[in-house]
């Protein structure tokens, strides 16, 4: 089974932008505010966070591709 992380560089930006976003939009009672999405490919793994407002944070590292 494949686990999906992310690199100590690619959660400070989530945090940075987490504390900088403000949407209006409530957290649910199970934590679905953001969701994180990983797509696999031949290349490399991009990674992106969307909040249920529709903002959205790339999070790939291209430079390591």
């Amino acid at each position: 089974m494949k686990t999906f992380t992310l690199t100590d560089a690619q959660e400070a930006k989530y945090e940075k932008w987490c504390k900088s976003h403000r949407c209006r939009a409530e957290q649910t009672t199970i934590g679905g505010k953001y969701t994180f999405h990983f797509t696999p490919t031949g290349a490399g793994e991009t990674v992106d966070v969307t909040c249920v407002c529709g903002k959205k944070l790339e999070l790939t590292e291209w430079e390591n591709w």
